[in-house]
């Protein structure tokens, strides 16, 4: 499996606090069957996270791979960011302060929970003129989503691709959040699920769970897709 959306980049956002808990939540991840994890901590938080791409968060990378190496988890990483869809979103893309994932041409952005979708739409529409694929972060946390899946369907049709959290489908935020989850599974909204991860207690970077209760209620198809396949076709921008 091969996780698009995690916080283990340590000491940087509300994630992995050290490079200790780091490694433990790569350990995790790679013991319940995951062989790649896109890093991508919160960027462009009004008044929140910055995290622009900086030599230091090249360091960390590059410390990151040295702890895993030396302590033997075979676990492959690659750099991105979990954008904020602020207004001017569209210029930290353009100047590169804002990551795409694995510097493919899909970048991983989140709203409010209370965002206005108007607001949301302008925001989308600016990212795709620059000739990227929005990764809408967990849609199923946004409250304007909770009435109908026409405005999910129309991202779809536009080609924007659809992340849920592992602890939404699961039930960990509640049954409103899981409902939307499962009415965006059982329409086949849903291309890619990922773990969310922020620590090795809750919010685990472990996605074997959620693997098996897509399976089950699902199929292993549309767990292989959301978790497998759809994510490798975003890492390597195809």
């Amino acid at each position: 499996m091969l996780d698009i959306h995690s916080h283990l980049l340590p000491g940087v956002d509300d994630g992995a606090e050290d490079l200790e808990e780091a490694c433990q939540m790569a350990r995790q991840a790679v013991d319940t069957g995951t062989t790649g994890l896109v890093l991508t901590p919160h960027c462009n938080i009004p008044g929140g996270f910055q995290n622009p791409w900086s030599e230091a968060l090249s360091q960390k990378l590059a410390d990151f791979r040295q702890a895993l190496q030396r302590l033997g988890i075979p676990l492959t990483l690659m750099m991105g960011a979990e954008v904020f869809g602020a207004d001017d979103v569209a210029q930290h893309l353009a100047s590169g302060r804002a990551l795409t994932l694995n510097a493919s041409r899909y970048v991983l952005l989140e709203f409010w929970t209370n965002d206005h979708p108007g607001r949301v739409a302008r925001v989308l529409d600016s990212v795709s003129a620059l000739g990227l694929v929005p990764v809408i972060a967990h849609p199923e946390r946004y409250h304007f989503l909770e009435e109908d899946l026409s405005l999910a369907r129309d991202w779809v049709g536009r080609g924007f691709l659809l992340q849920l959290n592992k602890g939404s489908v699961l039930g960990s935020f509640g049954r409103r959040v899981q409902g939307r989850a499962d009415a965006l599974l059982r329409a086949r909204l849903a291309q890619v699920v990922a773990s969310d991860g922020h620590s090795p207690y809750q919010r685990t970077a472990t996605l074997h769970e959620v693997y098996v209760h897509i399976a089950q209620r699902h199929s292993r198809a549309y767990a292989d897709s959301l978790l497998r396949d759809t994510p490798l076709r975003i890492v390597n921008n195809a």
